[in-house]
């Protein structure tokens, strides 16, 4: 199974099913990986199962697992700090802190962005959440990440403001090669992820 490094920290753990493995007496070999990555592995024969994020390729099944909603992450001392929702075409002009070219979030927010009529002022990058928060902090930009993460990550220098942003939900899914035949093992996996998954949402 293969996942990329957020899920480690931030979404992995609560969903994994700690029974299963007990269960069926057999470990799970997990790698970690980057998320551009993710698809491409997961429909070879080497890997049965991987996590990532919406959307994925047209050849593989995806079972929703977790649906998070994007949050804005600005300094306290942000014109915007004290708001308590704030809508996405209103970050037209501001500069912004990205997780790089290479990161599937980054990706979600310029689509969203340029689905709402500009693109975004990209300022700064840095694949480390946590860096990219100080960075915040320190006035180089704002940025927009998941809830689940931004908290995680949140410092006493920034503020998180809700996001109204039609189309950027964080939807984290498991996936698999269509048609093939997966494992017992895996199977059981899927169904036990699936009991305690926060939506149901399934791409055949």
């Amino acid at each position: 199974m293969a996942f990329p490094r957020w899920a480690v920290r931030n979404c992995l753990p609560p969903l994994w099913p700690s029974s299963v493995s007990v269960t069926l007496g057999l470990p799970f070999i997990c790698v970690n990986m980057a998320v551009k990555n993710l698809n491409r592995q997961s429909i070879t024969k080497k890997m049965e199962l991987a996590v990532t994020l919406l959307p994925t390729l047209t050849e593989l099944n995806a079972l929703v697992v977790h649906c998070e909603p994007m949050v804005l992450v600005v300094p306290r001392s942000h014109s915007l700090a004290t708001r308590k929702k704030v809508r996405l075409n209103e970050l037209a002009h501001e500069a912004f802190v990205t997780l790089g070219k290479g990161s599937a979030l980054t990706r979600i927010l310029k689509e969203a962005c340029v689905a709402q009529g500009f693109e975004i002022h990209e300022v700064a990058q840095s694949s480390q959440p946590d860096f990219a928060l100080a960075m915040v902090a320190a006035g180089v930009g704002i940025t927009c990440l998941p809830r689940l993460i931004a908290r995680h990550y949140e410092n006493t220098s920034v503020q998180l403001v809700d996001l109204d942003a039609p189309g950027m939900e964080w939807r984290v899914v498991v996936v698999w090669r269509r048609g093939s035949e997966l494992s017992w093992a895996a199977w059981k996996w899927i169904e036990s992820v699936k009991a305690g998954a926060t939506s149901s949402e399934f791409s055949s």
